[in-house]
């Protein structure tokens, strides 16, 4: 299934990240920094931790990802959204940051 998604995997879904040696859920999508006006890809919260606070928040984007653990749900209704989320990032500019 994780060949069938290539950008926003659902939510629920816990990945590994290049830069982090700890487990990271996906909470939600396509959130901006307010201190650099980055726009990220997935916001997510450290497993076992959860988040407790805005300070627990971890941003991220599709290419910072380096290990698959889990994924979320994933249903048609899901898939229409991850759909309309491809169609909104045609429509964001973006920062790099690597």
């Amino acid at each position: 299934m994780f060949e069938e998604i290539k950008k926003y995997l659902p939510i629920g879904t816990v990945v590994g990240l290049k830069e982090k040696d700890t487990k990271v859920m996906i909470i939600g999508y396509l959130s901006t920094d307010d201190k650099t006006s980055i726009v990220y890809d997935y916001n997510g919260c450290f497993i076992p931790q959860g988040i407790s606070d805005a300070q627990n928040l971890v941003r991220f984007n599709h290419e910072q990802i380096n290990k698959f653990y889990q994924m979320g749900f994933y249903d048609e209704e899901v898939k229409l959204y991850i759909n309309r989320l491809y169609n909104m990032n045609n429509k964001i500019d973006f920062v790099e940051t690597d």
